[in-house]
Parts: structure tokens; C-alpha cells; sequence
């Protein structure tokens, strides 16, 4: 009897040792669902900061029309992008930020076409802003 109940004390023992890992993986969110970020806006902001403080203070508008694929398919990048469990709340905002995104896209690659350069540049700053506004959804000052 006593073996019986100390064998019986050692596998409780075990047993409560293993429960917090367990109910930890199969209860934790990942880390992905819980970071209020989202990877292809991040990405994005390679081709951003290479317009706003590369091209755009020289009034380079050489540069800006030759980023336009890179700011074609980071937009499209942006559009695709599922937002993380913990900005589903933010879900209607957010794909009202990438419906005036898109549309500032469309601006910019109109002004390049048409190769005015006054244009571009105000296409560039509203490019700007409007990246900027994705990212206050997820990164609130």
C-alpha cells in the first residue's frame, strides 16, 4: 500500500510539472495572432522611406518614377495582408486605410505617366500620408 501511494504522489508530481507547458501551447496564441503588426506593411516601408526621405526632399522626380514598381507591388502586398487577432477590431478602418492607399497608388502611377513632376511629388506626399495612416491603425501613438 504505501508503494501504491508513493507511486501514486510521483505521478501527480509529474503530472503538475507538465500541465503549465501544456495548457501554455495548447492555449497561448502565437506570437504572429498577438503582435499588433503586419508584416507587409513593415516590408512596405522600405520603398516609404526611400520616397520620403530620399526622393522627395531632393524633389527627385527620376527616382520616384523608377520605385513605382516597388510601390505598385508593396501596395498589393499591403491589400492581401490578413490582419493579426488582435487588430480584428480595427478590421473596417484599416480596409478603409487601404482603399485611400490604393487610390494614392493609382495617383502616383498616373503622375509618372504622364511625366509631370509637380504632380508626382504632391502623389508622393499623399502616398506618405496615407502609409502612415496604416500604420497608426496597428501602432497607435
Amino acid at each position: 500500500m504505501r508503494l501504491t501511494l508513493r507511486f501514486s504522489l510521483l505521478i501527480l508530481i509529474v503530472l503538475a510539472g507538465l500541465l503549465p507547458g501544456f495548457a501554455q501551447e495548447t492555449h497561448g496564441a502565437a506570437p504572429a495572432d498577438t503582435a499588433a503588426r503586419v508584416p507587409a506593411l513593415d516590408r512596405y516601408h522600405e520603398v516609404i522611406s526611400v520616397i520620403w526621405h530620399v526622393a522627395w526632399p531632393k524633389k527627385d522626380t527620376e527616382k520616384l518614377a523608377a520605385l513605382l514598381p516597388g510601390v505598385k507591388s508593396g501596395m498589393d502586398s499591403v491589400a492581401a495582408a490578413t490582419l493579426p487577432v488582435s487588430l480584428r477590431e480595427k478590421k473596417a478602418l484599416w480596409e478603409r486605410g487601404v482603399v485611400d492607399l490604393r487610390g494614392a497608388v493609382k495617383e502616383y502611377a498616373e503622375a509618372v505617366s504622364v511625366k509631370d513632376s509637380t504632380r508626382l511629388l504632391k502623389a508622393a506626399e499623399v502616398l506618405h500620408a496615407r502609409y502612415e495612416a496604416l500604420v497608426r491603425i496597428t501602432r497607435p501613438r
